[in-house]
């Protein structure tokens, strides 16, 4: 495979880990292969409608944006744990719930090298200048001053 690659950085987008041994056992596996990790960018869940039945037949569906903001956050912190364990050199991707330059910061204090916008990009095509504006001044996109 490196053969094939040359010189392209392969980057792997990952589902959420069980466990922190689960994400140990992967990095210690792709360690020397892979030099990034997309982190999880929806998770599969049953949507419930309004009246409280399950909707599309109750199958379950990829459930992205703000609302899984919180797991995707847990699930970067982890995998920045383990890195530093298993594979150092391994980076980090942080993706899902991505929505602000707070949301950006938070993602790169919980160890991410690099953050990715899907959903938030769909829902405003312009969100990513607006990130970058206020990263520009300082500021976390709340008009907190960030600190270094």
């Amino acid at each position: 495979m490196a053969a094939a690659l040359g010189d392209v950085p392969l980057i792997l987008k990952i589902g959420l880990f069980r466990n922190a041994d689960q994400a140990a056992e992967f990095a210690a596996a792709v360690r020397g292969h892979a030099a990034a990790l997309s982190t999880t960018n929806s998770i599969s869940a049953t949507v419930s409608m309004a009246a409280g039945e399950a909707g599309f037949g109750g199958s379950t569906r990829g459930i992205g944006g703000e609302c899984i903001r919180a797991r995707c956050l847990a699930e970067v912190a982890m995998l920045a744990s383990v890195a530093r364990r298993e594979a150092p050199a391994l980076r980090l991707i942080g993706v899902g719930g991505i929505f602000s330059a707070q949301d950006v910061c938070r993602r790169l204090a919980a160890g991410a090298h690099h953050v990715q916008i899907a959903t938030a990009a769909m829902l405003d095509p312009m969100v990513a200048i607006r990130i970058r504006k206020q990263l520009a001044t300082g500021l976390d996109g709340d008009g907190i001053q960030r600190t270094a």
